[in-house]
């Protein structure tokens, strides 16, 4: 079984909940082209994107039938039940990657958090990467 990690990245970033929905887009487009380039870099981690999961948990915030502090709270604990690392890639402000890569953190398992590029594919973090990737593999709290 491969082991799985947490790929946060900014959703709504610094607007919250006032977030327009192109910039909300924009930004889910960004998380899903890096986790493609992710998963072919590194095909023996099972990576978990949120924005390959975010239209459904849209509606359900803007409806007002799940609140934000939920939503986040839930992405922490899937963390905490099922992954075995958390990548943590804040090209802006973001709330939600701080917390996601604190619970990281406070599960004693490997994070790495990084700014910058936005888009990974022409990245030089490589070498970084492989050696977080390493440490995901090697992770005595593995998810069976």
């Amino acid at each position: 079984m491969r082991p799985k990690c947490y790929y946060a990245h900014p959703v709504r970033g610094v607007w919250g909940l006032d977030a327009p929905k192109n910039y909300i887009r924009n930004n889910l487009i960004n998380a899903t082209q890096n986790v493609a380039w992710l998963r072919k870099l590194f095909p023996d981690i099972e990576w978990y994107c949120p924005a390959e999961h975010e239209d459904l948990l849209e509606i359900l915030v803007e409806d007002g039938c799940l609140a934000l502090d939920d939503l986040m709270n839930a992405e922490k604990v899937y963390i905490r039940r099922y992954c075995s690392g958390v990548l943590a890639h804040e090209w802006e402000t973001s709330s939600g990657v701080q917390g996601e890569w604190q619970t990281g953190i406070d599960m004693h398992m490997p994070t790495m958090l990084f700014s910058s590029p936005q888009i990974l594919g022409n990245s030089s973090l490589i070498k970084q990467l492989e050696i977080f990737v390493d440490e995901v593999k090697n992770w005595e709290g593995n998810k069976e």
